[in-house]
């Protein structure tokens, strides 16, 4: 009778409580061909499992590491605070408003310090607009994430920059409101099929769906006057019923948002047939 694949494993780790056992694998393995390459192949493989471990990391895997293992989670908020003469060195450099542009002033600078962003309301007193400047080391947190003033129901999703227009009615008393970020409850990249310029008319489709069992539908479309392609989100986190979605959609600086139900599709006429398209789903 062979000993368990378990009791063999224990048996590397000189981990078998009774003494005898022990003894009895060994006389097995003497014995059993197939149980002592098993025992060999497995004590060759965590000795390459300890050499792993023993390697030093590097400092752009370390860096890498705490940049993902830091990130907020999906749909998560992120809370920010109004800057004071005492924040931390690296958010002062980065939220300083200075500007090479002199009709550009900083109206107010929120942060956070974990994780680390800095949010600029800016004026461009030349094009009498106002606008959020969001900084980050991780691109993740500051590109096409939402900036949202629960008291007054503003909402603004960044572009790839980390910057959103404040559209009319213009905001009052910036620093008595409360700001807060919020991630993408579902994130999507996609790359458009090449189209074929012999074909006046054709369509594709594609069904991405992420880890988190978010899913949605994309169907490609070319036309005479263009290319598109059309959305449709089928589920999120697993559920068909998932009630209203912002979709938010983004191709080299060209940037849609709307509001769908289930069974509703949104139209994005495409940029570049070849440029990466960044979908993100706030619920």
């Amino acid at each position: 009778m062979h000993p368990t694949r378990d009791m063999l494993k224990l048996y590397v780790y000189r981990a078998l409580e009774d003494n005898s056992i022990s003894d009895d694998v060994t006389e097995h393995l003497r014995e059993c061909e197939l149980c002592a390459e098993f025992v060999q192949e497995y004590r060759e493989q965590c000795e390459l499992i300890d050499e792993a471990y023993a390697e030093p990391l590097s400092d752009e895997t370390l860096e890498f590491a705490r940049t993902l293992f830091g990130r907020p989670a999906a749909g998560a908020i992120i809370q920010l605070s109004f800057a004071e003469a005492d924040k931390p060195a690296s958010l002062r450099l980065a939220a300083d408003g200075r500007s090479s542009r002199p009709n550009v002033v900083n109206l107010v600078t929120l942060f956070s310090e974990k994780p680390e962003v800095v949010l600029n309301v800016m004026r461009d007193v030349s094009k009498d607009i106002d606008y959020l400047q969001l900084i980050a080391n991780d691109p993740a947190l500051s590109s096409h994430v939402m900036i949202q003033i629960p008291e007054l129901g503003r909402e603004f999703i960044t572009d790839d920059d980390g910057r959103a227009v404040i559209e009319q009615p213009r905001i009052e008393n910036f620093n008595k409101l409360k700001w807060q970020i919020k991630m993408p409850d579902a994130v999507f990249a996609l790359m458009p099929l090449t189209y074929d310029p012999e074909r006046v008319e054709y369509s594709e489709e594609v069904i991405l769906t992420t880890q988190k069992q978010d899913k949605i539908k994309v169907m490609f479309e070319g036309r005479e006057l263009g290319k598109r392609i059309v959305i449709q989100i089928l589920e999120l986190e697993g559920k068909a019923d998932f009630g209203k979605i912002r979709v938010a959609i983004a191709q080299n600086g060209v940037a849609k948002t709307s509001f769908v139900s289930r069974g509703e599709t949104v139209l994005f006429d495409l940029v570049n047939s070849e440029s990466r398209v960044n979908i993100r789903l706030f619920q």
